[in-house]
């Protein structure tokens, strides 16, 4: 999701991308491009059919290449086998749900155990809120523990943010909830 800057094209933009994809990228990866620009619903469906497909089944590089011309949707791969392509059309597919990943990187907000409200957490610019795993927001005045290890955002309601689940020590500790374990995000 960029906006393009005034005076840029998107062939620019294509470059630039490249070109950090290119020289950040851990020697051995597969790293995949894809650019879609807003899409009509249909398109818009089929790219999120194809990214939950790609979490349940094996698809092809040619599976992706094949939508990726249908929907006249960038796609390039640069170095390793290209394999990363399958997953960065799977990966936009699923970003245009709204409700599904997460967020590269972990935050370290403190030690395990330590509490906050909710309201302190979404203090952060990086998280809009924290919600149960149902989506509903935790009032911004409960009490929350972090868990065992560091903090991951996850991606629900178009927004970035972190999940809480009732804390297994609320008897002893009192705190009702503590933020997720990164097994536990990984259902994101």
């Amino acid at each position: 999701e960029i906006d393009l800057a005034p005076g840029r094209t998107p062939e620019e933009l294509t470059g630039r991308l490249i070109t950090a994809l290119e020289s950040r990228s851990q020697k051995g990866a597969d790293p995949g491009l894809c650019i879609a620009g807003p899409v009509p619903a249909d398109a818009r469906d089929r790219l999120l059919a194809f990214g939950r497909a790609a979490k349940t089944r094996i698809c092809t590089k040619s599976d992706a290449y094949g939508l990726a011309r249908k929907l006249d949707i960038h796609l390039s791969e640069h170095g390793g086998t290209g394999s990363g392509v399958i997953g960065a059309l799977a990966g936009v597919g699923l970003r245009m749900s709204g409700n599904d990943g997460r967020y590269r990187g972990w935050y370290h907000l403190g030690n395990p155990g330590d509490v906050f409200d909710a309201g302190a957490l979404c203090r952060h610019t990086f998280i809009d809120r924290l919600v149960l795993p149902s989506g509903a927001a935790l009032d911004p005045g409960k009490k929350v523990a972090l868990g065992s290890e560091k903090t991951k955002t996850v991606r629900l309601g178009f927004e970035r943010v972190v999940v809480a689940v009732p804390n297994e020590d609320e008897g002893r500790t009192g705190i009702p909830y503590r933020t997720i374990t990164k097994q536990e995000a990984k259902q994101y």
